[in-house]
C-alpha cells in the first residue's frame, strides 16, 4: 500500500477526501475518490477537477501526483496544502491590510483567466475554497468547474447559489463580484430602501460622537493628548524627523495599522535612518507580506545606504535584491572583512540561485591568506564556485587558503577519495545504495555525476531532505521508508546521524592524500 490514510476530511456514502500520507517519504497529500456506482453527476465532478489539475500548472493550487482505479472505485492524490480557510483566516485577521485585499483579488482574477484559456468557469468561488498560508491565497476545489458554453451548472453552494440567474459565461464574474464584497465588506452601496435607515444611523452616531467629544475635554488625560499630539504633527509634516517620535508614542504601535492606514510617508521611506527602523519592525512580525510591503516601497537608493538591514530582509522576501546593491554588499563586507556575513550570503546565494557580477566575485575571492577561514564558509564557498561553473560562468581564481579543496590557486576540482568506484561497485552487488548529502543539489550532482559507476547509485538526497536541529543537517534514515535493521549509513561526522547511532559507522575525513586506504580497510 503507497498510500496510507491518517484523516478523514469529509464523506458521503459514494465519495470521500481523506489526508493520506505516502509510507516511503512520508509526505502528506489529499485524496478524492468517487465509486463507480456512484451518481454520474459526482463521477463527472471527479472527472472535471483531473481534467483542470491535469492540464493547469500554478504555484498556489494543488499539484496532481498520483491517479489510481480499482474495481470499485476512482481515486486522484493532489498535493496537501495545510492552510486556514480564507473566512477563518479574516476573522484572525480583523483589520485586514489593503495590499492583502488587492493582491487577493488580483489572484483571483488571475485564477478566472486562466480557466477560461482552459475552456472552464469556476462556479463556486467562496471563501472555504480558498485557503491561505504565509500570506499567499491558494484555490481548491475544482469539481463543479463547467465548460464555457454548457448550459448546466453541476453544483453551487449557498455562498453563490444566486449567481445561477446570471449567464454561464458570467457565474464566475458574479462569484468574483461576491468575493469582493466579502473582502470590503462595506463597498457595496445598499438598496434604495434601506438608505434612510443607514442616515439615521450615522446621524445617532454623530450626536454619540460629539458628546463623547465634548466630555474628553475634561477627562483626557495630558499625556493622551501629548501622544497624539505628535502622531498629528507627524501626519501633517510627513517628516522622517517626526516619525519616530510619533511611532515611539502610541503603546504597543504596530506597523500593520501604519501600512494599513497609509500613514507612511515617501520621506519616511527614503531617509535611511526611518527606513531601517521600518525593516527590523517588519522583521519582527514574521509576516513577509508586510516584509514585500516595506521592501517594495523603500528606493534602492537608501537600500544602498543601509546594507546591513537590507541584507536582513532578504530572506523575507520574494524579489532578488538588484545587481547594482549586490556589487555594494559585497564590498561592503569585504571592507569589514565579516566572515560570518559573507558566509550567510553565500548560503542565501546558492539558495536563491543569485550570480554575482565579475566585480563582485573578484571581491569575494580576495580574503587575505593570514585571515582564518572557518569550515562552513569554506563549504559554502566550494559549492558556490561549482554552482557558477553550472551556470557555464568563469571562476577566475581561488583564495590559497582553500588549496586544501583544490589542485592549485587557479583551478578548482574535486578530487575523489581513492578506492570509491570500487567500493560502490562492490556493494552494488548487494544492496541499494544511496548518497545522502548535506550538501545542495548542484554540488553534489556536479560530483557524483562525474563518477563512472554513477549508475549503480539508485537514490540521491540532499541538504533539502535533512532535518536541521541547532544547526546541523541531521540525516534522519526513518524517511528513507526501509526497514531500520537493514540500513547502514557510512559518515565522517556521528553528528549527523544522532537519531540512529547503532546504524551508523564513522569514516574518517578525506583531504586529497592519495595514499588514503580507509574504504579497503572499511
Amino acid at each position: 500500500m503507497k498510500y496510507q490514510r491518517i484523516h478523514l476530511f469529509k464523506h458521503t456514502e459514494t465519495s470521500w477526501v481523506v489526508l493520506v500520507k505516502d509510507v516511503r517519504t512520508g509526505k502528506k497529500y489529499v485524496e478524492k475518490g468517487v465509486l463507480k456506482r456512484a451518481n454520474p453527476i459526482l463521477i463527472h465532478q471527479w472527472r472535471k477537477e483531473l481534467d483542470v489539475l491535469s492540464h493547469w500548472q500554478d504555484p498556489y493550487i494543488p499539484e496532481l501526483v498520483d491517479v489510481k482505479e480499482n474495481d470499485v472505485a476512482y481515486m486522484l492524490v493532489e498535493t496537501y496544502i495545510q492552510a486556514e480557510t480564507l473566512d477563518v483566516w479574516i476573522r484572525k485577521h480583523p483589520l485586514l491590510k489593503t495590499h492583502y485585499r488587492q493582491r487577493f483579488i488580483c489572484q483571483m482574477m488571475h485564477w478566472m483567466e486562466s480557466l477560461h484559456q482552459l475552456g472552464y468557469v469556476y462556479v463556486d468561488l467562496k471563501p472555504q475554497n480558498l485557503l491561505v498560508h504565509s500570506s499567499h491565497v491558494y484555490l481548491i476545489d475544482f469539481n463543479s468547474c463547467i465548460e464555457i458554453g454548457n448550459e448546466a451548472i453541476v453544483s453551487a453552494s449557498a455562498f453563490n447559489q444566486d449567481v445561477q440567474k446570471h449567464k454561464r459565461e458570467k457565474i464566475d464574474q458574479m462569484g468574483l463580484k461576491k468575493m469582493i464584497r466579502f473582502l470590503y465588506p462595506m463597498s457595496h452601496l445598499l438598496p434604495a430602501s434601506k438608505t434612510f435607515f443607514l442616515w439615521t444611523l450615522r446621524l445617532k452616531r454623530l450626536v454619540v460622537a460629539l458628546i463623547l467629544l465634548n466630555l474628553s475635554v475634561f477627562l483626557v488625560t495630558p499625556s493622551f493628548h501629548s501622544k497624539w499630539n505628535r502622531i498629528d504633527i507627524y501626519l501633517s509634516s510627513g517628516s522622517s524627523q517626526d516619525f519616530l517620535l510619533a511611532y515611539k508614542a502610541q503603546e504597543n504601535a504596530n506597523l500593520y495599522v501604519w501600512i494599513e492606514n497609509g500613514w507612511i510617508s515617501k520621506d519616511v521611506y527614503e531617509n535611511p535612518k526611518t527606513a531601517a527602523f521600518l525593516i527590523h519592525q517588519a522583521i519582527q512580525t514574521k509576516d513577509r507580506s508586510i516584509c514585500e510591503y516595506i521592501n517594495q516601497h523603500i528606493p534602492i537608493s537608501t537600500k544602498e545606504k543601509i546594507l546591513d538591514e537590507s541584507a536582513d530582509l532578504l530572506e523575507w522576501v520574494d524579489d532578488p535584491p538588484t545587481q547594482t546593491w549586490l556589487d555594494h554588499y559585497v564590498e561592503h563586507l569585504s571592507k569589514k572583512q565579516s566572515m560570518s556575513k559573507m558566509d550567510a550570503f553565500l548560503l542565501y546565494c546558492l539558495k536563491h540561485h543569485i550570480i554575482v557580477s565579475e566585480k563582485a566575485w573578484k571581491q569575494m575571492i580576495q580574503w587575505p591568506s593570514s585571515k582564518p577561514i572557518s569550515d562552513s564558509f569554506a563549504n559554502h564557498f566550494l559549492e558556490y564556485c561549482l554552482f557558477l561553473r553550472s551556470q557555464k560562468r568563469e571562476i577566475i581564481q581561488l583564495p590559497s587558503t582553500l588549496v586544501h579543496f583544490f589542485e592549485d590557486e587557479t583551478e578548482s576540482y574535486v578530487k575523489v577519495r581513492k578506492g570509491t568506484e570500487k567500493f560502490i561497485k562492490e556493494l552494488g552487488k548487494y544492496c541499494e545504495i544511496c548518497i545522502f548529502t548535506a550538501s545542495t543539489k548542484y554540488y553534489a550532482d556536479i560530483v557524483i555525476d562525474g563518477l563512472d559507476c554513477k549508475d549503480l547509485i539508485d537514490y540521491r538526497l540532499y541538504r533539502q531532505h535533512t532535518t536541521v536541529i541547532d544547526g546541523v543537517n541531521i540525516k534522519d534514515l526513518s524517511k528513507l521508508g526501509r526497514d531500520l535493521n537493514k540500513i547502514i549509513i557510512i559518515d565522517n561526522i556521528e553528528e549527523n546521524y544522532q537519531f540512529q547511532k547503532n546504524n551508523g559507522l564513522t569514516i574518517s575525513d578525506f583531504e586529497g592524500d592519495e595514499n588514503d586506504n580507509e574504504l579497503d580497510f572499511l
